[in-house]
């Protein structure tokens, strides 16, 4: 029990962070962008980071980086159908 009185996986669960809303994934050689994702998609890489939905509209519509094809964040965007 932690000191609150709370199981202590309880209170480690409260700590854990919660996952960006939206993620770059990026080239490990150039850190170019490659792909954009859902924050809690798997297929991110090892290279990538936290972006915001601004963020991740503008790269998918002007900088023209592809949407994952497994978590679809141009349709979480509403940028397709």
């Amino acid at each position: 029990m932690s000191r609150s009185g709370r199981p202590k996986w309880i209170a480690a669960a409260a700590t854990v962070p919660r996952p960006p809303d939206w993620v770059v994934q990026l080239s490990i050689g150039t850190g170019k962008p490659l792909q954009v994702h859902d924050g809690e998609c798997g297929m991110t890489g090892k290279e990538h980071r936290a972006i915001d939905r601004d963020e991740a509209r503008r790269l998918l519509t002007t900088e023209g980086v592809p949407a994952c094809p497994f978590c679809h964040p141009d349709i979480q965007l509403h940028i397709i159908d």
